[in-house]
């Protein structure tokens, strides 16, 4: 009986075949890969800021942050100054120079703050006192701004800059958006991830959630 074999001319075909499906789906894996690394980041430092507010209160004795290290900006950076952080500066340059929207291809008009320090794990983090109340009527005290990889790229509101607020007690919380799945400043984009469960839409996308209508 005779054996069945492929020609020469069918191996190279499949392999075309392969290698245009592999160019296609590797650049997407890529960044859904490097999207998914920068959730990571931003939730690991989040919860850092989570555990320094359970550790002051307990230090302190209250659940009045007021009365603990987070009542000023001096007393926040000296829970995660470290020997390998830097505080920013001319010469130390911890955002980039310019940031867009993910989903859209707009300047994001923002600016971040030049109060800030750039973290041994390369991220950049700032903290301001935030004297007012979200639209649930929830009160802040300070504003946090961070980007998980510093002043590298892609430098997106919404993939590696994002916001979030700090209340008297202690809550962490964003900021809802203001139109149905997507965001436009760092807040309400660090809202949506979060409904989003940390996970960051393609870089043409936007959120798609629902956190405009809930509290």
């Amino acid at each position: 009986m005779q054996k069945q074999a492929f020609t020469l001319t069918e191996l190279l075909i499949a392999l075309g075949i392969i290698g245009t499906i592999a160019a296609l789906s590797i650049p997407s894996l890529m960044t859904s890969v490097h999207n998914k690394m920068l959730a990571t980041q931003l939730q690991n430092n989040v919860e850092s800021v989570q555990q320094a507010i359970a550790n002051q209160k307990i230090i302190n004795n209250t659940k009045d942050l007021t009365e603990t290290k987070f009542k000023d900006e001096a007393g926040f950076y000296s829970l995660f100054q470290t020997t390998k952080s830097e505080k920013c500066s001319a010469t130390v340059k911890c955002w980039g120079s310019s940031y867009r929207v993910i989903g859209a291809q707009t300047k994001y008009e923002g600016k971040p703050p030049e109060n800030a320090i750039r973290l041994k794990n390369g991220a950049t983090i700032s903290y301001s006192l935030e004297d007012t109340a979200d639209a649930y009527g929830n009160k802040h005290l300070a504003e946090v701004f961070i980007d998980v990889n510093g002043a590298d790229e892609p430098n997106i509101v919404g993939r590696d800059y994002f916001a979030f607020f700090i209340s008297k007690d202690g809550k962490i919380s964003g900021n809802r958006s203001v139109g149905p799945g997507t965001c436009d400043t760092p807040s309400e984009c660090f809202n949506a991830l979060i409904k989003n469960n940390y996970n960051v839409p393609a870089d043409k996308d936007y959120y798609n959630t629902d956190e405009h209508d809930e509290g």
